[in-house]
């Protein structure tokens, strides 16, 4: 959003990707690797941690994005690695929010759900985003708890219709429902935000020990 989340796959042509092939690969896309026994894409990514503890907008951004500055994460993974690798994990997403219609009162990312998880050196494991996230309510809000959902809303036809998808703005993943960001959260949006005075409901949770500029390993897999 504009105003305010190795592959190469090493697709083995002859095996399915759910056999032990996998690999990865670099470049000007940047570095994303695939565990096929799992299916779990793995991309490396940069914690900022004011950003984190205020709350935005943006979950994960490409480095060289201009959603960077305001990013929980970022990374040098370009939004368009991101979604041709989850299409090739045959991970659905359906393209249906675009800059027209991200301000209705019931608008909502759809396509298949995600899991996000975060490791880092000293971290117990993998910390799954709601462990490493709280949502806070504002006082005067009439809307409760909403949770966290990260769907593949992909974006191919949204924002930044040129280079699609997201292209300027470098949005991995948004924690509101998003016409840039390949990935985002269906369960607030721009109207929730709206209602509560531009105060994000997501931020770092008080106990997470997590330093600013921590390198971190991002991993994402379809749900179920």
């Amino acid at each position: 959003m504009r105003s305010n989340i190795t592959v190469s796959i090493t697709l083995c042509l002859i095996a399915p990707l759910a056999t032990a092939c996998s690999g990865s690969s670099s470049g000007r896309e940047g570095v994303l690797r695939l565990d096929a026994t799992t299916q779990t894409l793995q991309l490396n990514a940069t914690f900022h941690r004011s950003n984190a503890q205020e709350g935005t907008w943006h979950l994960l951004v490409h480095k060289d994005g201009e959603m960077a500055s305001l990013s929980y994460f970022t990374t040098d993974v370009s939004p368009l690695l991101f979604f041709e690798k989850l299409r090739a994990l045959g991970v659905e997403d359906e393209n249906t929010i675009d800059c027209d219609n991200m301000g209705a009162e019931l608008a909502t990312t759809q396509g298949d759900l995600l899991e996000y998880s975060f490791a880092w050196d000293g971290s117990d494991g993998r910390v799954p985003l709601h462990d490493l996230l709280k949502e806070y309510v504002p006082d005067d809000s009439e809307t409760p708890k909403r949770g966290l959902q990260m769907h593949f809303g992909g974006n191919h036809t949204g924002d930044d219709a040129k280079h699609p998808p997201a292209h300027d703005s470098g949005c991995l993943a948004c924690l509101y429902t998003c016409c840039a960001g390949v990935t985002s959260n269906s369960q607030a949006n721009l109207t929730l935000l709206r209602q509560e005075n531009n105060v994000h409901r997501y931020r770092l949770r008080p106990d997470v020990q997590l330093a600013d500029r921590t390198r971190v390993q991002v991993f994402i897999r379809k749900k179920g």
